[in-house]
């Protein structure tokens, strides 16, 4: 799984391996969710378009955010 932080928002966004969608989380609404078709993170992600926000993060830099957020299960799952 790969993750990226939007530098615009703050959204932790996630990228499964065995899915299409990416899914984001937001500090105000602790719920995964998946984008839609044509959002501007999957134009960055796969097109290389859009607000060049996603930056790389590891999987214990998201785990840490989110932690400090409120959300406190393993975000492998």
């Amino acid at each position: 799984m790969r993750y990226f932080r939007d530098v615009d928002s703050g959204n932790i966004v996630r990228k499964k391996e065995d899915k299409f969608q990416l899914e984001y989380i937001q500090k105000n609404y602790l719920i995964w969710q998946e984008t839609t078709a044509d959002s501007s993170y999957e134009r960055e992600f796969y097109l290389g378009e859009g607000n060049t926000c996603l930056f790389d993060i590891t999987h214990e830099e998201a785990q840490k955010i989110l932690n400090s957020w409120g959300y406190k299960e393993d975000i492998e799952q």
